[in-house]
């Protein structure tokens, strides 16, 4: 009797050997289902984040090429209309566009130093006396 129910605990004890073979190689399957999972997750996540940004990347370029063919419509369109005006009022609506940007003066001194040689440049006398 004694011999038997030493056998019934050693059947007891492989058979409980047993399911905890099961037990983990079940919890060993399970942590390999959960990481693949959780990498394919982390794979979807990170082809969308891609997407997006090829997506707000191409916008941005389309934006960019929409607005730089409108510039040169425009300056195209500014061009032509200076097209049928003399070169010299050109040239003066260039300068006065070029004064505009220039820092104001507040006070001007101009001295005779200054002035006797632009006088002579303008009028044409060289610096001989006439006789």
């Amino acid at each position: 009797r004694e011999r038997a129910i030493a056998e019934n605990e050693l059947q007891n004890q492989i058979e409980l050997a047993k399911r905890e073979e099961q037990l983990v190689e079940q919890q060993g399957a399970n942590e390999r289902k959960r990481s693949t999972e959780q990498v394919a997750a982390e794979r979807i996540q990170a082809e969308a984040r891609a997407a997006t940004e090829r997506l707000l990347a191409e916008s941005k370029a389309d934006a960019t090429r929409v607005l730089g063919a409108a510039e040169g419509e425009a300056e195209a369109a500014r061009l032509s209309a200076y097209s049928d005006i003399e070169t010299a009022i050109i040239f003066a609506l260039a300068v006065k566009e070029l004064a505009s940007s220039l820092p104001n003066i507040g006070t001007l001194n101009l001295t005779p130093d200054v002035l006797s040689p632009l006088i002579t440049a303008l009028t044409g006398r060289g610096s001989t006396p006439e006789a």
